[in-house]
C-alpha cells in the first residue's frame, strides 16, 4: 500500500482529486485507491484501508513484508489481522517500547480522521517514510511518486535533484536521508512521527539499542534469542506459504546460508532456491555443492518479465522510475506483472547485523587510513588541498576515534570517479559525512557502535531497506536479518569478533547441522582457525563435490526477457545503452545543477569512449545512466498488472 498524509496549518484545504491520480502516481498500482480530506488534512492510499476495532474507528495504512512469531505476510499476501498486527506495533512504540516479535522491513500509519496519525517504520529504520515541508503545508508519504504529483497538482512541483545519486555514485553512501527530490527527505533514523491537533513531533524511538548500547556481557544470551528468532522466522514463513512457492537466495556467501542454516535446523523438507552469482563462477559453485548434499531444489528465478521482452534502455528507464532518483544502482523486476503465487527470501539485511561492513580495524589504524586518504588525493588529482586540514586536526590531536576516523575513510571510497567530480563536492561531501557522524554521536551512539550504525542508517536502508520496499509492488520479499535482537548480539561483542562474523560463526554453531559449516565458502578459508582438525579435513572432501548437476534448466517463459545488467552482464549491458546514455546527458543543459557535482566534458567524453563498457567501470555507469533518466524526466511510468504469473 502506498500512501500519503498531508496537513495544512492554514485550514486551506487540498485541491487534489482521485480523478487527478493514476496507478503510475502510486507506484504503479493501485487497485482501489482512497482519499480523505478536510479544510487541513490530506490522505491518499493506493487501497482502502483497514479500520481498527474499537470506538475510535482509526485507520491502518501499511506496507512491507513481515514476520510476526507463528506467521509471514506482506501487502501483496496479507493474513486476517495483519493490519491489528502492525496497529499493536505502533500503538507499543507510543508508548515507550519497541516489540522485537516483528522482523524485516515494513512501515505503518495509525490515522484518525480527527487529524491525529502516527507513522513508523520498523526497528532499525530500514522502511522509508519521506517527508515535505513548505510555508504552511507538512507531507508524510512511503511513495515520491506521489508526492510528485500531490505537488504538480497543486502547481507547486518538486525539482528533482542529483545530490542523492552524487554521493551513491561516488562513494555508494553519504547521502542518509537525501531523496532524488531537493527538499525532500526520509525520516530521520531511529524516529517516528506523531501529530496531534496539528502540532508534529519528530520522536525518537523509545530503548534504542543504537543510542542505549547492549553489555558486552549479555553475548551469550543476545546470542540465543537471536538463534531462536532466526528459528522462528523459519517456521513462520513456511507455514504462512503451504500454497505458494518461498524460494531463498543461495550464494557462496555466509548470509544466504544461515537462512538455509535455519530451514535445515528447523526440519524443512524440499527447500527452493536461488543460485546467485555468475554461472560457473566460486560464489555460484559454493551454492551448487550446498544443493548437492542438502538435497535442496534449485529454481528459476521468479521473472515478472510474463510476455514482454525488454530492451537495455527500457529497463532502465523502469527502474529510474521504481527508484524514484533515491537509489540507482538496482534493475529488479522490471517487468509490470505481480508475482503473488512466490514469496522471496533475501539475505541482504546481515551487514552490520552478522559482521561489520566497515572494519573497525581500519577505521582504528592511523597507518591503514593514511594510506587509504593519499589514495583519495590521488585520484583527485589537482585537489591536495581537499579535506586535508581537517584530517590532520584529528590525526595530530590524537584523537584516533571513529567519530574522527571514519568519515575519512568512507570519503576515501570510489577514487577511481573522483576526477569526474568537482572539487567543492569531494570536499562539501566529507563535511557532510563528518557532520553526519557527529550527529550520530551527539545523539549517545558508543564509539564502537557508529561504524556499524553509520552503515544501517546510510547505506542499509537505500541498498538493502529501500529496495526491498519497492520490489514488495512486485513480489513478496523477506528480510529475515533485518531483526532487532540480532543486532543487540552484534552490538554486544568487541570490535574484533565484529569484523570476523563472530555472529554468523556462532549462529551455525547453534544450529548445529552436519557439514554445514564446513562446506567451503566462496572466498577465503573462513572461519579459519575457528575449524577444529577434524572440520578442516571435512571441509576438504566436501570441496570435491561435483557442481554439474544443479542447473535448473531454461525458464518457461525464457523467449520473454528484460535485457538487464543481470541478464547481459555490466559490460554487454552498458554497450546496449551508450547511445542512449550519451543523448541523454548531453541533453541536460550546460546550467543543470547535475554539473555542478560532475565535470561535464569529462562524463561526455568517458561515455563517448565507452570507459562505463569496461568491467571496473560498468557499475559506476550504470549509476550515472539512472541518475539523467531521472534528471531528464525520462523514466518509464509502467503500471503493475494485477494477476498470478
Amino acid at each position: 500500500m502506498k500512501f500519503l498524509i498531508a496537513i495544512d496549518s492554514h485550514n486551506a484545504g487540498f485541491p487534489q482529486r482521485l480523478a487527478q491520480f493514476s496507478a503510475s502516481d502510486f507506484g504503479g498500482f493501485s487497485p482501489s485507491p482512497y482519499c480523505f480530506k478536510n479544510e487541513n488534512t490530506l490522505v491518499l492510499a493506493s487501497t482502502e484501508p483497514s479500520a481498527t476495532i474499537g470506538p475510535n474507528g482509526d485507520l491502518v495504512f501499511w506496507d512491507g513484508a513481515v514476520i510476526d512469531r507463528d506467521v509471514a505476510f506482506s501487502s501483496l499476501l496479507p493474513v486476517p489481522g495483519a493490519a491489528s498486527r502492525l496497529e499493536q506495533y505502533v500503538r507499543s512504540i507510543e508508548k515507550g517500547d519497541i516489540p522485537k516479535n516483528l522482523v524485516g522491513v515494513f512501515g505503518c500509519a495509525v490515522f484518525s480522521e480527527a487529524g491525529a496519525f502516527t507513522i513508523a517504520p520498523d526497528p532499525l529504520s530500514q522502511y522509508a517514510f519521506f517527508c515535505f515541508k513548505d510555508s504552511s503545508r507538512q507531507y508524510f508519504t512511503n511513495c515520491l511518486q506521489l508526492l510528485e504529483k500531490a505537488r504538480a497538482v497543486e502547481g507547486r512541483p518538486l525539482v528533482r535533484s542529483f545530490a542523492s545519486s552524487a554521493f551513491e555514485t561516488v562513494f555508494g553512501l553519504g547521502g542518509l536521508t537525501r531523496t532524488g527530490f531537493s527538499d525532500v527527505y526520509k525520516l530521520l533514523p531511529n524516529h517516528f512521527i506523531r501529530c496531534r491537533r496539528g502540532q508534529v513531533d519528530f520522536v525518537p524511538f523509545p530503548s534504542s539499542v543504537f543510542f542505549g548500547g547492549v553489555s558486552k556481557a549479555d553475548y551469550s544470551e543476545k546470542l540465543k534469542e537471536a538463534a531462536e528468532q532466526q528459528r522462528t522466522s523459519a517456521r513462520a514463513m513456511r507455514a504462512s506459504h503451504a500454497d505458494e512457492d518461498l524460494v531463498f537466495d543461495l550464494s557462496g556467501g555466509k548470509d544466504t546460508r544461515l537462512l538455509l542454516g535455519a530451514q535445515l535446523a528447523t526440519k524443512a523438507k524440499a527447500v527452493q532456491v536461488f543460485l546467485g552469482g555468475p554461472k560457473g563462477g566460486l560464489d555460484q559453485q559454493a551454492a551448487s555443492r550446498l544443493v548437492q548434499h542438502f538435497g535442496l531444489d534449485s529454481v528459476q528465478y521468479s521473472s515478472n518479465v510474463g510476455g514482454e521482452d525488454i530492451g537495455p534502455v527500457d529497463v532502465a528507464r523502469r527502474s529510474a522510475y521504481r527508484f524514484q532518483g533515491t537509489s540507482n544502482l538496482h534493475q529488479t523486476y522490471p517487468g509490470s506483472c505481480q508475482l503473488n503465487n512466490v514469496a522471496r527470501v533475501r539475505g541482504t539485511s546481515s551487514e552490520a547485523r552478522t559482521r561489520s561492513f566497515f572494519s573497525h580495524q581500519r577505521v582504528m589504524e592511523q597507518k591503514s587510513l593514511l594510506g587509504h586518504f593519499r589514495a583519495y588525493l590521488k585520484g583527485a588529482r589537482k585537489n591536495p588541498e581537499l579535506a586535508w586540514s581537517k584530517l590532520k586536526l584529528g590525526l595530530q590531536n590524537s584523537k584516533r576515534t571513529p567519530q574522527y576516523l571514519l568519515p575519512a575513510m568512507l570519503v576515501s571510497r570510489g577514487g577511481r570517479l573522483h576526477r569526474f567530480f568537482h572539487k567543492s563536492f569531494l570536499n562539501d561531501a566529507y563535511s557532510s559525512i563528518s557532520d553526519d557522524v557527529n550527529w550520530l554521536s551527539a545523539q549517545g551512539v558508543a564509539p564502537e557502535n557508529l561504524a556499524d550504525t553509520y552503515y544501517i542508517f546510510d547505506r542499509g536502508w537505500r541498498i538493502c531497506g529501500f529496495p526491498a520496499q519497492v520490489m514488495n509492488s512486485y513480489k513478496t520479499i523477506y528480510e529475515p536479518f533485518n531483526d532487532l535482537t540480532l543486532l543487540e548480539a552484534q552490538f554486544a561483542l568487541a570490535a574484533d569478533d565484529r569484523d570476523n562474523a563472530r555472529v554468523a560463526l556462532d549462529l551455525f554453531r547453534d544450529y548445529a547441522v552436519v557439514d554445514l559449516l564446513e562446506m567451503p565458502f566462496d572466498q577465503g578459508s573462513w572461519p579459519g582457525d575457528h575449524l577444529s582438525v577434524g572440520q578442516a579435513k571435512q571441509r576438504a572432501a566436501l570441496t570435491k563435490i561435483s557442481t554439474e548437476k544443479t542447473d535448473p534448466g531454461p525458464a518457461a517463459n525464457s523467449s520473454n526477457v528484460a535485457h538487464s545488467v543481470y541478464y547481459l552482464g555490466g559490460p554487454a549491458y552498458m554497450k546496449g545503452t551508450q547511445r542512449y546514455m550519451l543523448e541523454i546527458a548531453s541533453g541536460l543543459p550546460q546550467h543543470h545543477h547535475c554539473w555542478d557535482y560532475l565535470r561535464r566534458d569529462e562524463i561526455i567524453t568517458a561515455i563517448e569512449t565507452g570507459l562505463f563498457l569496461t568491467p571496473k567501470f560498468s557499475q559506476d555507469g550504470l549509476r550515472l545512466l539512472h541518475s539523467f533518466i531521472w534528471l531528464a524526466g525520462d523514466e518509464c511510468r509502467e503500471p503493475i498488472a494485477v494477476g498470478v504469473l
